[in-house]
C-alpha cells in the first residue's frame, strides 16, 4: 500500500514538470522504477517479476520505435517502461488504451486553450504533456490489480 501512494506522489510529481518545463528528470524515472519494482515484487512475488521484466521490455522496445520516428520523447518511453514492471503482459492493453484517451483529452484541452482561449496560432508549439496521461493511465490498472 506504501508503495502505491508513493508511486501516486510521483505520478503527480513528474505531471507537474511534465506539463511545467516538458520534461521528465531521470532521477524521478529512476525512482519510479525502484517504486514500481517493489510493488511488482510485493504484489506478484519474485517469481512473477520475470514477466513484469518482459511487459517493461516490450513497452521500451515500442517507444524506442516511437522516438526514432520523433513520435514520442525518450523521457515518456522510459516512464512508460519503469511503470509497465508492475504488470504482465497481459495486463498491458488496458495502460496504453488509458494512456491514449487520456492523451487525446488532454490534446483537446491544449488545442482549444491554443487555438480559441489564447488565439496563438503563430505561437511555436512545444508538444503535449504526454507524462501526464502515461502516469494515469498506466496508475489507474496498477491499481487496479493491486486489489
Amino acid at each position: 500500500m506504501l508503495g502505491l501512494i508513493l508511486l501516486f506522489i510521483l505520478t503527480l510529481t513528474i505531471s507537474y514538470w511534465d506539463t511545467r518545463y516538458r520534461r521528465i528528470p531521470n532521477r524521478l524515472v529512476a525512482m519510479v522504477l525502484l517504486t514500481s519494482l517493489l510493488i511488482s515484487i510485493n504484489q506478484y512475488g519474485a517469481g512473477q517479476l520475470l514477466q513484469g521484466l518482459c511487459s517493461s521490455l516490450m513497452v521500451l522496445g515500442v517507444s524506442l520505435l516511437l522516438f526514432k520516428f520523433n513520435i514520442m520523447a525518450a523521457g515518456d518511453g522510459k516512464l512508460a517502461s519503469a511503470l509497465a514492471i508492475t504488470l504482465v503482459p497481459s495486463q498491458l492493453l488496458l495502460p496504453l488504451f488509458l494512456t491514449a484517451m487520456i492523451g487525446g483529452v488532454l490534446a483537446i484541452i491544449y488545442l482549444v486553450k491554443d487555438y480559441v482561449i489564447n488565439r496563438n496560432r503563430k505561437r511555436q508549439h512545444r508538444g503535449l504533456p504526454y507524462g501526464v496521461a502515461i502516469s494515469f493511465g498506466f496508475y489507474i490498472p496498477i491499481l487496479a490489480a493491486y486489489y
